[in-house]
């Protein structure tokens, strides 16, 4: 066999078995790991809705950019001992089906819309939403005025730093976008899948040399601060969570996200929430821009507050889930009226 020969079928052989050990773990995934919530038809896409408790108002749960339903375990756990409480994964995501639309704000806050029809909720609601899943929750909002009684905010994301991006910010998520396409087509090859096993067994080093070898440092970087924040959650939720990240659809749906980031942030108003209560909430890691936008937010309501999560970073829902917790009590025992705030 020559030398071009072997260049060539070599590479193609490694690529099939990667291929094929995808494929296998993916049919092993979907046994192991089935959706424990209902699916929920939405246009060409069903979403996936994890419920549970008793009660009104109907807490629902909106993750950040790329978080699914099982962050808020912990904190759903709890919510729902004194309320109803619905988490679900948007499209791409999760136990969720890939999306066939933009992610827009606008068609994010319609399909919200589409599954809670479809779940027969209609109000009254408290929408909490943390980081990205503030700009859906704000839409949902101004779309929805007579379904929304309360709105908690977790660290919501900086729409002013994302809105006034220089150039090489854009290039920052254009390379972004590019670096998860490209994770996509490792997942396809079975190359995600082996690098998640290997970190679940303990190694580090090769996984390490993987992701630089796929992104540079930086793609290192980000597998190590993804990595640390969820390792807060409960352990016997991380191989769900590495079933999904073992998926191409993932990466394609967070490729998505980050192409249509600075479309995102512009296509939400500063426009005043009235009456509604409002809680926004700061990590104690928050910038002081960060800060100044989470103030901002919160005075868009005559009933807005505005507290710092001590001993919290971003995730705030996996550092202080007591905090989030406090705060719906307090809510909940005064659901009747509206206007009351959380804090």
């Amino acid at each position: 066999m020559s030398i071009l020969l072997w260049a060539v079928t070599v590479p193609l052989a490694i690529l099939l078995i990667g291929a094929l050990f995808q494929a296998i773990g993916s049919a092993i995934d979907r046994r192991r790991y089935p959706a424990p919530g209902s699916l929920v038809p939405i246009q060409n896409s069903r979403l996936h809705a994890y419920a549970e408790g008793q009660g009104e108002p109907t807490i629902i749960l909106e993750s950040g950019i790329a978080a699914s339903s099982l962050n808020w375990r912990t904190v759903q756990s709890e919510l729902a001992q004194f309320a109803r409480v619905i988490s679900y994964d948007r499209a791409g995501f999760g136990w969720s089906e890939a999306a066939h639309t933009p992610r827009t704000i606008d068609n994010l806050a319609s399909e919200l819309e589409k599954m809670l029809d479809g779940l027969g909720i209609c109000g009254p609601l408290i929408l909490v939403a943390h980081s990205f899943g503030s700009l859906i929750a704000r839409d949902y909002c101004y779309r929805n005025p007579n379904r929304v009684v309360g709105l908690l905010l977790l660290d919501p994301i900086d729409c002013e730093h994302w809105r006034t991006l220089l150039p090489e910010g854009r290039e920052g998520l254009a390379l972004g976008a590019r670096l998860a396409r490209r994770g996509a087509w490792l997942a396809r090859v079975g190359v995600v899948r082996f690098s998640l096993l290997l970190l679940s067994a303990g190694a580090k080093t090769l996984p390490k040399w993987i992701a630089r070898m796929a992104s540079g440092t930086g793609g290192e970087g980000v597998l190590a601060r993804v990595t640390g924040e969820v390792s807060k959650m409960p352990r016997e939720l991380l191989p769900a969570v590495r079933a999904h990240w073992s998926r191409p659809q993932s990466f394609e749906t967070l490729a998505q996200y980050l192409s249509q980031l600075t479309r995102c942030v512009s296509e939400i108003a500063y426009t005043s929430l009235g009456h509604l209560s409002l809680t926004v909430i700061s990590a104690e890691s928050a910038t002081e821009s960060e800060v100044r936008e989470h103030h901002k937010l919160a005075s868009l309501s005559s009933k807005g507050e505005h507290i710092i999560a001590e001993r919290s970073g971003h995730w705030i829902q996996l550092d202080r889930p007591d905090l989030i917790v406090s705060s719906l009590q307090r809510f909940y025992g005064v659901s009747r009226n509206p206007v009351v705030p959380f804090l």
